[in-house]
C-alpha cells in the first residue's frame, strides 16, 4: 500500500519517520498542499529504474544509428523482393551484406564476418504485420 506524507513549510530541519521495510513493499508519495511532488522508493527499486533508464537510452541510440540502414532497406526493397522474398536481409552502410531464411543464423553470421551493427528485416511486400491476441483470448486462456 502506498503511503502518503504531507510536506509542510518548516523553518527548522524536518525529520521524516520512514519505515525502510515499508519502502521495500511500496513507494512513499510526498505531497505538498495535497498534491504529489516527489516519491521515495527503496534502493533496489531505484537501481532497477536506473538500469532500465540506461538500457532505454542505449536502445534509443542504437535505433537512431540504424535509421539510415532501415531507410536503405526500404530503398532496396524492390530488388530484394525479386531475389530474396520471404528471407531476412542484413543491411550495413546502405548495402545488402547477407540474406538467410533464419534471422538468428543471419545475425550470427554477420557478427562473425564483422558486419556489426547491422539492420535485419524480413523481405516481404506490404507492411509488417504483428498479430496480437485480444485481451479476451488471453484472459480466457488464463482461466
Amino acid at each position: 500500500m502506498v503511503r502518503r506524507l504531507e510536506l509542510r513549510e518548516a523553518r527548522s530541519t524536518t525529520v521524516w519517520d520512514i519505515d525502510v521495510t515499508q519502502l521495500q513493499q511500496a513507494p512513499m508519495i510526498l505531497e505538498q498542499q495535497g498534491k504529489p511532488v516527489a516519491v521515495v522508493i527503496g534502493i533496489e527499486e531505484y537501481r532497477r529504474l536506473a538500469a532500465w533508464q540506461d538500457y532505454e537510452s542505449w536502445r534509443q541510440e542504437q535505433l537512431r544509428r540504424l535509421q539510415p540502414q532501415q531507410e536503405a532497406f526500404h530503398r532496396l526493397l524492390p530488388d530484394l523482393l525479386e531475389a530474396h522474398e520471404g528471407k531476412f536481409a542484413a543491411i550495413r552502410n546502405g548495402q545488402v551484406v547477407g540474406t538467410d531464411e533464419d534471422r538468428r543464423a543471419l545475425a550470427q553470421r554477420m557478427r562473425q564476418e564483422g558486419h556489426w551493427p547491422v539492420y535485419i528485416q524480413r523481405v516481404m511486400a506490404g507492411p509488417r504485420v504483428v498479430e496480437l491476441p485480444s485481451p479476451e483470448v488471453v484472459r480466457n486462456a488464463a482461466l
